[in-house]
C-alpha cells in the first residue's frame, strides 16, 4: 500500500550546480578579440574556395565583386580594430587583429601544404556516386570515364572547361580508349 499522507519529497541533486560562463556574459573586449578570428577565418575560407564556387555557381561575373567587398569588409573591420587596441582598449583587442591574418594564412597554408584544396575536398565528397557510376557503367575493361568537373570565366575573359577522368589503364593522356590503337 502506498503512504499519501507524507509530504512529497524535492528531488536533491548529486552535485551543486555550476555554471559556465556564456559568450554574451563575456567582456566586450573579449567578444572582439574572438570576432576577428572570425571574420578572417570567412573572408580566408570565401579565397579559398572562390574557384570551386565559379564552377559551380558560375559566379565569373559577380565573383570579383564579391571578394571586392569581402575584402573591404575585412579591410574595415581590421583597421576598426586596430584603431580601438591603439587608444586603449585592453591588448588583447589589438593582439587578436594582428593574429588573426597570421592564423588564417596558416591554416589555409598548412591545408595547401598537405595537398588538401577545394578539389580535393570536392572529389571526397562525391566519390561514393563517382564509384558507383563506374560500377553500374556496361563497359568492359579497362574502363575510362570523364565527366563535367566545372568551367570558369567569361565572355570577357578567357575560358576554362575541367574533367574529371576515371581510367582504369592508368593512362588518361593518351585520350579516350576508342581513340587509342
Amino acid at each position: 500500500m502506498l503512504d499519501n499522507s507524507s509530504s512529497p519529497k524535492k528531488f536533491q541533486p548529486l552535485m551543486a550546480e555550476t555554471t559556465s560562463p556564456k559568450i554574451h556574459d563575456a567582456p566586450k573586449a573579449d567578444r572582439l578579440s574572438v570576432v576577428h578570428f572570425y571574420v578572417w577565418l570567412a573572408f580566408g575560407t570565401l579565397v579559398y574556395l572562390s574557384d570551386q564556387l565559379d564552377r559551380l555557381l558560375d559566379l565569373s561575373l559577380i565573383l570579383p565583386l564579391l571578394l571586392l567587398v569581402a575584402t573591404a569588409t575585412v579591410a574595415i573591420i581590421s583597421l576598426t580594430g586596430i584603431v580601438r587596441g591603439l587608444r586603449g582598449d585592453p591588448p588583447k583587442v589589438l593582439a587578436s587583429v594582428l593574429c588573426a591574418p597570421v592564423l588564417t594564412l596558416a591554416l589555409f597554408g598548412g591545408l595547401l601544404k598537405f595537398h588538401i584544396d577545394p578539389d580535393w575536398i570536392r572529389f571526397q565528397i562525391v566519390r561514393p556516386w563517382y564509384l558507383k557510376q563506374i560500377a553500374k557503367s556496361p563497359e568492359s575493361s579497362p574502363k575510362h570515364h570523364q565527366w563535367n568537373w566545372g568551367e570558369t570565366g567569361s565572355a570577357i575573359g578567357p575560358n576554362f572547361f575541367h574533367r574529371l577522368v576515371y581510367d582504369e589503364s592508368d593512362a588518361p593522356s593518351e585520350g579516350s580508349p576508342r581513340r587509342r590503337s
